[in-house]
């Protein structure tokens, strides 16, 4: 009887903080352009979900929240800017003080994304559109309205004058040294 007890207590941890309240599908491969839509089965109430991701030669990971609904966290990646062929990425996920990695051990240890063909992988132009062709995509003339106000130094004085400006924006900054003008 006094074993069976003992099972139990040291199950107990592991069963209540194992990664078995939760179920995702790794990802092995994407193309570039496509949408990836990473997604996180819970079987308990989460306080947060938390999709870390890195590319090839990138040290640090970035960090987003997933969203919410439906007993699912879900993230989403548009994988048409980048150009790297591999990425790695594992969830945090928080349940009351306790926070859970999928895969366990992360970040140490990853999930794993290759890309499908590295030929895929976006060319840089070689040449870039002139300034010419670059105006003709917007509306001239442009109306921007604004206020700005510039200070190198504070004066004691409360003389300044605003400078209000509409359609072309033309700021004449005035210098000095303290004392003289």
């Amino acid at each position: 009887m006094k074993n069976i007890i003992f099972v139990f207590l040291i199950l107990i941890p592991f069963i209540l903080f194992s990664n078995s309240f939760f179920e995702h599908q790794p990802l092995e491969s994407f193309g570039y352009g496509e949408k990836l839509n990473f997604k996180v089965n819970l079987k308990r109430n989460v306080e947060f979900a938390r999709f870390y991701f890195r590319y090839d030669g990138i040290e640090e990971f970035q960090v987003r929240n997933m969203e919410k609904k439906n007993g699912y966290c879900f993230y989403e990646i548009d994988t048409s800017s980048y150009a790297s062929s591999q990425f790695e990425y594992y969830f945090e996920i928080k349940i009351g003080n306790e926070l859970i990695y999928l895969p366990e051990n992360a970040p140490g240890n990853t999930y794993k994304v290759l890309a499908k063909k590295i030929e895929e992988i976006p060319k840089i132009p070689d040449t870039f559109p002139s300034p010419q062709e670059e105006e003709g995509r917007f509306q001239f003339p442009l109306d921007i309205n604004g206020d700005g106000e510039y200070r190198l130094a504070e004066k004691d004085e409360t003389s300044e004058e605003r400078l209000n400006a509409g359609g072309n924006i033309r700021i004449y900054p005035s210098y000095y040294k303290e004392g003289k003008i």
